[in-house]
């Protein structure tokens, strides 16, 4: 695997330096979603530069996701096909969080409730998923 591969503005290698400290966490220590997105964030601002904007941000973090969802990794080693499938979730996991972040600053109640009510549970799917992958590939 090629882990100097170009995802938008970062690379693998770039992500899972980002996340390694978070990632290696004890048994008994939970894995934090916002230690996580903070890293991740960082990575992308480092990449942009200082004149950024929010929007070029979740652009930069949906170009990632859409590229890590491109890979197939089915002929990857085990250790590989992990961590390119946890890094996946945890993309897709932050995405969710910004659209659903975006959809409550409308005051929109009827709305906001329903992006709860569809949003949460897919956050919570890839962010399970996410660490359950992570601790077999750290």
């Amino acid at each position: 695997m090629d882990m100097n591969r170009l995802l938008g503005h970062v690379t693998l290698n770039e992500i899972k330096s980002s996340i390694a400290k978070f990632a290696s966490k004890k048994e008994d220590e939970i894995m934090k979603f916002q230690e996580f997105a903070s890293a991740i964030r960082e990575l992308h601002i480092q990449k942009l530069g200082n004149d950024y904007t929010p929007n070029q941000i979740a652009d930069s973090y949906a170009k990632t996701a859409n590229e890590l969802s491109k890979i197939n990794y089915l002929s990857f080693g085990k250790v590989d096909q992990h961590f390119i499938e946890s890094m996946t979730n945890l993309y897709h996991a932050i995405m969710y969080m910004i659209i659903l972040s975006t959809l409550k600053k409308t005051n929109d109640v009827q709305l906001v409730q329903n992006a709860e009510r569809d949003f949460k549970p897919l956050i919570k799917k890839h962010w399970d998923r996410f660490t359950h992958l992570t601790s077999e590939f750290v």
